[in-house]
């Protein structure tokens, strides 16, 4: 065994060159995702060519359908892409669409490095229309020290399916691609992907939960028959450059925050505050290249802290976190525990 780990390592290293097949190899073996790629593709009864190949054809009520990844901003299916947000969100919700493109290059829209890159997950009918889509990034976690760590994460900003076309498992079957990619990504920089993390209104709560996603709450003082969920804020997505005020008719939105660990992984009250760090950090805030004064980038980076800071204020009588779908919810009310939600959130179902 310590033979096979040693000459592991040795290959590892000694590749100069990076060969996906081999990271899914080793991908499969070492990465607790894989548990729930197989456990999804079990469910769904659904042939995937290739089976373990996040760009792959697959067959839905003997219709035919793509799935690729998209990674250019000059990509001729962004443009139907982002209709398709704009078709089936709030305007709050959904950036420019000059970010939205800026993103799949991991750069800002003046073209400088940004903080991350973001992928498009996209599948396609046998005309071509894109019908459904997951865009998000793989993120390292970071310590108290802004340190990074060997674990990382999947954030989801957007995941949505044409209206005419839901209820056909589409959606789940994009999300075990940006599984299969991710996980080859993070074996491929020594990371654990460990868990996903998403903001999702109220109606699509029953689609999450059937991925293994959950609602986050902490327990209220020591009373564990108390309960409140997390809340969590979207912060806004647009800012004026010349003063960094949120933008006139823009604001945050209230939104149900979800996590879906990967293997046995339970997320940790650690975890879960790193990850709403890089949420603000990464996807949140504007690098100072897009501002027109240091006073206004200060602004808007003091907006996003704030948010950051009211997150956290709310632990501070409540040390432990407990991840909650729709029945146990429903469970454990019947046994007399009481569960706050965060109805305000609610406002915000499409």
């Amino acid at each position: 065994m310590q033979v096979h780990k040693i000459c592991n390592e040795f290959m590892k290293k000694s590749s100069v060159e990076s060969n996906p097949k081999l990271h899914l190899i080793w991908a499969q073996e070492n990465q607790p995702v894989w548990r729930d790629i197989k456990s999804l593709e079990q469910k769904n009864h659904i042939v995937r060519i290739p089976h373990d190949s996040a760009e792959c054809q697959i067959e839905v009520n003997g219709q035919q359908f793509q799935i690729e990844v998209v990674e250019s901003s000059t990509s001729p299916d962004l443009a139907a892409a982002y209709q398709l947000l704009i078709d089936t969100f709030q305007e709050d919700e959904v950036e420019v669409e000059d970010i939205f493109r800026a993103d799949i290059e991991g750069k800002t829209d003046q073209g400088e490095p940004y903080y991350y890159q973001s992928k498009l997950y996209i599948l396609k009918n046998s005309k071509g229309e894109v019908v459904s889509l997951i865009k998000g990034a793989h993120i390292t976690l970071e310590d108290e020290d802004c340190s990074p760590t060997n674990k990382s994460m999947f954030i989801i900003e957007h995941a949505v399916t044409r209206v005419d076309w839901r209820g056909l498992r589409h959606a789940q079957q994009v999300y075990i691609s940006a599984l299969i990619d991710l996980s080859i990504e993070a074996e491929m920089q020594g990371k654990k992907l460990l868990f996903a993390i998403g903001e999702a209104v109220e109606n699509s709560e029953k689609f999450w939960n059937k991925l293994g996603w959950k609602r986050v709450y902490a327990q209220n003082n020591d009373n564990s028959r108390y309960y409140t969920e997390v809340p969590y804020i979207q912060p806004a997505l647009d800012f004026d450059p010349a003063t960094g005020e949120i933008t006139e008719g823009v604001k945050g939105v209230l939104e149900h925050l979800m996590i879906g660990g990967f293997g046995d992984h339970i997320t940790s009250k650690t975890e879960l505050c790193q990850a709403v760090r890089a949420l603000y950090n990464n996807a949140a805030k504007w690098p100072r290249s897009d501002f027109e004064s240091d006073d206004a980038y200060n602004k808007h980076v003091c907006y996003v802290e704030f948010l950051f800071k009211s997150f956290m204020d709310f632990f501070s009588s409540r040390s432990k976190i407990i991840f909650l779908d729709q029945g146990t919810r429903d469970r454990l009310r019947k046994k007399g525990v009481t569960i706050d939600e965060f109805m305000a959130a609610d406002a915000n179902a499409n």
